[in-house]
């Protein structure tokens, strides 16, 4: 219990919870007077210990009624009368209401993203994809939260496309909202973004490369900041000039955007450095993942080791013979394959001939 109440207290959970106007206080002195007059009364008028006359305010003015104890006298009943029933009962029902309104309004801007978030060591995502963003944001969250060492990573999207709110899929991830400009410094802040871990910025339309112009915009907002800690900025870059730019900026991972493929900017998030390995296997500039026929039947640490000392390249995941792909095997794994995909380096012209050549090695 005490645990629970030092977690809401380290949330400021009560202090904002219990922030009241000038009439909510006047009225719960109201409140208060009413049942200490009360409590006297009944000491005064029914002769009743303090206990009883506390126990006996708080049935009577809760409405509980347990019956258990009465005013027998006049005075007593005119007491309970005018102190409790006319103006206390009411007085509770009003603070109830006020309270609920203020629970309910809280969670209300929560959801609507107008809420001033104080996180520390979260990741920012900045701008809403236009097409297909709510699954291509519930896979990155889900492939963040499938992480060991971000299983519990606390996550908000500022975004001004989502005015009532992220889509239940999620708010169940637990992903939180700030609605408004994604190059808004107020967005930025209600977001703690000087206090993020990693901030990621992707382009709102990956056909326009307008949209570079935002990135760069939103990028050089969060390095002007005053704060001395800066979050590490991964960037979404269409064209090669904006690539430079940001580079020149001091933003530690940029990528091209890849929407079919949202678990690569999960995979920067996760390890820096991924997304430029991940994307050489995609184009054929310097290294280039090639698929060549190879039989073999035994370990896979006997296959690799033999690839890599022939200087091959580095062999990545083979086909089995049912026709199944397998990647990231294991040492001691008996396969029996029917082709090899090997990341060929730069300057190693292999060409289909080459199955042969592997073949024969192995």
């Amino acid at each position: 219990m005490f645990n629970l109440l030092y977690m809401f207290r380290k949330r400021r959970y009560f202090r904002s919870l219990f922030v009241v106007s000038a009439t909510t206080k006047i009225l719960i002195l109201l409140f208060i007077c009413l049942f200490s007059l009360h409590v006297l009364a009944m000491m005064l008028f029914e002769g009743w210990t303090l206990e009883v006359a506390l126990w006996f305010t708080v049935t009577a003015g809760t409405t509980v009624g347990f019956g258990d104890y009465a005013p027998a006298t006049g005075l007593g009943r005119l007491a309970t009368v005018f102190l409790i029933y006319v103006p206390a009962i009411p007085t509770i029902a009003f603070l109830t209401g006020r309270l609920v309104d203020k629970i309910v309004g809280r969670r209300e801007r929560k959801l609507k993203g107008n809420w001033n978030w104080k996180m520390v060591d979260h990741i920012v995502f900045i701008n809403y994809p236009n097409i297909g963003g709510d699954i291509f944001f519930r896979r990155i969250v889900e492939e963040l939260k499938n992480s060991v060492s971000m299983t519990e990573q606390k996550i908000i999207i500022i975004t001004d496309k989502k005015p009532d709110g992220l889509p239940q899929s999620l708010v169940d991830l637990n992903v939180k909202l700030v609605s408004g400009r994604p190059n808004s410094e107020a967005s930025l802040v209600r977001a703690a973004v000087d206090n993020a871990q990693k901030v990621v910025i992707l382009c709102e339309d990956i056909s326009d490369s307008r949209s570079d112009s935002l990135v760069f915009d939103i990028a050089s907002l969060i390095y002007q900041s005053n704060n001395d800690k800066k979050p590490e900025l991964v960037a979404e870059a269409i064209l090669e000039t904006t690539k430079t730019r940001l580079q020149s900026l001091g933003v530690a991972s940029i990528l091209r955007p890849i929407r079919a493929y949202p678990e690569l900017i999960a995979r920067t998030i996760i390890s820096p450095g991924s997304e430029q390995i991940i994307e050489s296997l995609f184009d054929s500039d310097k290294e280039e993942c090639l698929k060549f026929t190879c039989h073999f039947n035994g370990l896979w640490s006997e296959l690799a080791t033999k690839i890599i000392l022939a200087d091959f390249g580095t062999p990545i995941a083979v086909e089995l013979e049912d026709g199944s792909i397998r990647a990231n095997l294991r040492s001691n794994d008996i396969i029996a394959t029917k082709s090899v995909f090997i990341i060929v380096p730069e300057g190693n012209n292999l060409v289909p001939e080459a199955d042969q050549e592997l073949n024969s090695l192995i």
